[in-house]
């Protein structure tokens, strides 16, 4: 009666009794908090709105994780695409967390605790049937700030336009894409490698801001490409992600795809003249490199000075310039002559050859530049060698092209008081000339600054008809020039040559 007064008095003052059953419940709930979020499997089927995934039942993780999970994604009509955002806290430590998400059979690989390339860019867009994240953290890390999350989200498909490559070799210069659109790369019964170049430079003037800034500062709004090994968006093989950085030069990188196709999709701003400028070289591996001894057969960069590539006995080896150069001396070991092409970006060849480079003639070929539009390419005979000695300092004014016609070329110089007129005296170096029947050459000057390219009267200096002959010469020219004259006029014609010449004051 006493035990029965009593209980009745402690349930009226609020005290509850636990049970065994709820302790075990309660101990459950406090583990739970470092247990791996459910479910492991996640199907995305509703366009626009994102399955996020969390470490945990919250965006919290703990130490001594391993998860993995799934998403199998449902592509309706126009939404085939997945974009994947991630935001990682600040206090992550990628040396002792790992996130990683692939295809589910290592393809379209993202370490997103590993920068790749100059970073890891907000989203990623791919078009994969599923794809598994796996999640790691050691003992040496718990910080209860320490947080991530990923979503997944169905997305309208972007634009990708179509391009065969039906010559060995494309340079596609300066090339404008519009934000979320991209282009798809294919090469019959070959392999791809991509050559890509970004030379998008922020800079500020005294009236405007130019390239990918904002409107307050000169920062680089965000720029990524996205490179992928198919035909569309699956099978995500690499990305390049430009930051907030006034100077965004980021030199070469390569790629080469293990299918017939590789495309490139371009994300970032639409609104300023000069975003989007960049190189992107385009090759078939194996034709392109088909009875050369090395598939190192393109100069793209300025890395090598020295070349030195061979032709094997079953055909023509073409070795590709698509850098400014000035080959400084060559050597040749073969039967038959080198024969030298400019190619235009869209890798055909010109009817004609520049020049060629053989035993009679490689003691005339030094301090020859090759600069200008298109490229280069030098075809080897079967059996034979070909050594170049070459820098990328081209200095003072060169012309070094095939012509058919004329070309006027503006030159900066100045008088030293900006009050009197002055001489200036050019020498003219012919390094290299091959003229082909009833061709010549014309170098003739104007200093009138106000005057078209059409409408100008120009002052013969130079003149030469010589025939299928490579010379050596070197003429001395004085230019009088006006002293309100800033910039002068160099008239150049030639007719079916080949021609490379040097002014300098």
């Amino acid at each position: 009666m006493i035990l029965t007064a009593l209980l009745v008095l402690l349930l009226i003052s609020g005290f509850q009794v636990v049970t065994s059953d709820e302790d075990d419940a309660l101990a459950a709930t406090s583990s739970s908090a470092c247990d791996c979020s459910t479910p492991q499997v996640h199907n995305l089927t509703k366009p626009t709105q994102p399955v996020q995934l969390t470490p945990t039942v919250t965006d919290i993780y703990c130490p001594n994780m391993t998860c993995s999970w799934k998403i199998i994604p449902t592509y309706p009509p126009f939404y085939n695409i997945t974009k994947i955002n991630s935001k990682l806290g600040d206090n992550v430590d990628a040396s002792t967390v790992s996130i990683q998400i692939d295809n589910c059979n290592g393809g379209s690989l993202i370490n997103l605790t590993n920068n790749y390339g100059n970073g890891n860019p907000d989203n990623f867009y791919i078009q994969d049937v599923e794809f598994c994240v796996k999640f790691t953290s050691l003992n040496t890390i718990y910080n209860i700030n320490s947080t991530w999350t990923i979503d997944f989200t169905l997305v309208l498909a972007p634009t990708i336009s179509q391009t065969i490559i039906d010559t060995q070799v494309m340079l596609l210069n300066y090339v404008n894409f519009t934000s979320y659109t991209g282009t798809s790369f294919k090469a019959t019964n070959d392999t791809i490698d991509i050559y890509f170049s970004n030379q998008l430079d922020c800079y500020t003037s005294y009236t405007a801001t130019y390239c990918c800034t904002n409107d307050t500062n000169s920062l680089l709004l965000p720029i990524t490409y996205y490179f992928y090994d198919s035909e569309d968006l699956s099978n995500l093989m690499g990305w390049y992600a430009l930051g907030n950085t006034s100077n965004a030069y980021t030199g070469i990188i390569t790629l080469s795809s293990t299918s017939h196709s590789l495309t490139i999709l371009y994300i970032g701003p639409i609104n300023c003249a000069y975003f989007g400028l960049q190189q992107f070289i385009i090759r078939k591996r194996k034709e392109s490199t088909a009875n050369c001894n090395t598939t190192n057969n393109i100069l793209y960069d300025n890395s090598n000075n020295e070349i030195d590539i061979s032709s094997l006995n079953s055909g023509i080896c073409r070795y590709f310039v698509v850098v400014d150069i000035n080959i400084e001396q060559v050597a040749f070991t073969g039967n038959s002559n080198v024969t030298v092409y400019q190619v235009s970006t869209s890798g055909q060849y010109y009817s004609g050859p520049l020049f060629w480079i053989g035993k009679d003639n490689e003691a005339f070929i030094y301090n020859l530049a090759l600069v200008g539009y298109g490229f280069y390419s030098f075809f080897i005979p079967p059996s034979s060698e070909l050594s170049m000695s070459i820098d990328y300092n081209i200095q003072g004014n060169y012309f070094c092209q095939s012509l058919n016609g004329t070309t006027v070329y503006d030159v900066y110089f100045q008088c030293g008081d900006y009050q009197t007129d002055c001489i200036a005296q050019y020498n003219i170096t012919i390094v290299y000339a091959y003229f082909s029947s009833n061709g010549y050459l014309n170098i003739s000057f104007n200093n009138d600054t106000n005057c078209q390219f059409s409408n100008c009267s120009f002052i013969q200096t130079f003149t030469t008809n010589i025939t299928n002959v490579t010379i050596l010469n070197q003429v001395g020219v004085s230019v009088e020039i006006d002293s309100s004259s800033v910039y002068y006029l160099i008239q150049y014609s030639a007719s079916k040559s080949f021609v490379c010449v040097y002014f300098e004051i």
